[in-house]
């Protein structure tokens, strides 16, 4: 994954913080993961919307606990997280929601519960993925 700031689009003058894949995986391309799910972790942010010490802590307990049980088996890839403004996405990619809910489910078993929405839908052709890739 590549790190990048982006500047917030928002009137506030906030910023972003974007970790993307270097390159569109071929898997992506093939259209073997035709589902996007999107994890969101709303928080309340300091001046330029960004996590204190204790969440950033949280938020890698929980990308550390998910995103390897994920990865492994090749379920799901992750394509991209920005975190500012007050939240973190996470964008992955999956085969199969049904697995995925519970791969999710067994990863965060023995974690808090965290302030998390889930987001999913169909997107055969990468497109969330390739909007933000065009970024860089």
């Amino acid at each position: 994954m590549t790190s990048l700031m982006v500047e917030g689009e928002s009137d506030t003058g906030r910023v972003r913080f974007l970790q993307i894949r270097d390159e569109m995986p071929k898997a992506l391309e093939s259209g073997k993961y035709p589902i996007r799910v999107d994890i969101t972790w709303q928080y309340k942010g300091d001046n330029a919307g960004l996590p204190d010490e204790a969440t950033t802590r949280e938020m890698e307990v929980f990308e550390q606990a998910l995103i390897p049980a994920l990865e492994k088996t090749n379920l799901a890839l992750q394509a991209y997280q920005v975190t500012g403004e007050d939240q973190r996405l996470w964008c992955f990619y999956t085969r199969n929601i049904n697995a995925f809910q519970e791969t999710l489910n067994e990863a965060l078993a023995d974690l808090p519960l965290y302030p998390l929405s889930f987001y999913a839908e169909e997107d055969t052709d990468a497109d969330a993925f390739k909007e933000v890739f065009d970024l860089l």
